[in-house]
């Protein structure tokens, strides 16, 4: 398979303010409860999480009774309430899937804060997609967007 190279963006407006969502990144309790993609019929753990400059996470994802996805990332930059940095790997049964660079950013808004989602991506196998990662974004937000209301 050729190589594939995209950047995904997604913003949102969360009805909550910056430092709410900023902290829903940096907590481990926090992320445990929203931040693995899928339905009901999947589930996650968020394993290890590490939120400094250098430091790492780990969650590992994905529909009962299949193989889990890992994602291992490590922080790259963080700026209290303005953006967050990340290196992120993906694979599955030992066979990395995707790498991407992705950046969180954060402002204030007069309906809460503006997250923009920015994944630029590049998939090294048929395992996923462009659209799938789209996708898994959008369910991402949209916990997210539950757990801050």
């Amino acid at each position: 398979m050729t190589l594939i190279h995209e950047t995904i963006q997604l913003t949102r407006t969360l009805g909550a303010s910056v430092e709410d969502v900023f902290a829903a990144w940096q907590s481990t309790e926090a992320l445990q409860q929203w931040c693995c993609p899928g339905d009901n019929g999947w589930s996650g753990a968020v394993e290890e999480h590490a939120f400094e400059v250098g430091g790492t996470k780990r969650i590992v994802f994905g529909p009962e009774g299949e193989e889990p996805y890992i994602e291992d990332s490590r922080y790259l930059d963080i700026v209290p309430g303005t953006h967050i940095i990340n290196s992120e790997r993906i694979s599955k049964s030992h066979t990395l899937i995707s790498a991407s660079i992705i950046s969180l950013e954060f402002s204030e808004q007069r309906d809460g804060c503006q997250l923009v989602v920015t994944d630029k991506l590049t998939l090294l196998n048929e395992q996923d997609s462009p659209e799938d990662r789209r996708g898994g974004w959008g369910e991402v937000l949209e916990k997210l967007e539950g757990y801050l209301k």
